[in-house]
C-alpha cells in the first residue's frame, strides 16, 4: 500500500527498464575478472563492492537518457488518460 512520503512512483518508473539494466550488469560481470580487492567484507558478514568497482558498474550500466525519457513519457500518458 502506498503511503505519504514514500517514493513509490520512482520505483514504478524504474521497473520497465530493469531487464535492460540486468542484462548490462550480467554482460559486464561476464567479461570482468574480479579480484579480492574489488570486494569489501563487512562486520555483518555481507560482502560489498569496493567504491571504485561500484562506480565502474554504475557508469557501465547507465541507461541512456532517451530510454528513461521515453519510459517516463509513456507512463505519464497512462496517468493522464486515467
Amino acid at each position: 500500500m502506498d503511503r505519504p512520503g514514500r517514493n513509490s512512483l520512482v520505483y514504478d518508473l524504474m521497473e520497465p527498464n530493469r531487464p535492460l539494466v540486468d542484462r548490462m550488469v550480467l554482460d559486464l560481470f561476464d567479461k570482468t575478472i574480479f579480484t579480492r580487492g574489488m570486494f569489501v567484507p563487512q562486520d555483518s558478514g555481507e560482502i560489498r563492492m569496493a567504491r571504485q568497482l561500484s562506480r565502474y558498474v554504475a557508469a557501465s550500466c547507465a541507461v541512456l537518457t532517451d530510454t528513461v525519457v521515453s519510459t517516463v513519457s509513456r507512463i505519464a500518458n497512462m496517468y493522464r488518460r486515467g
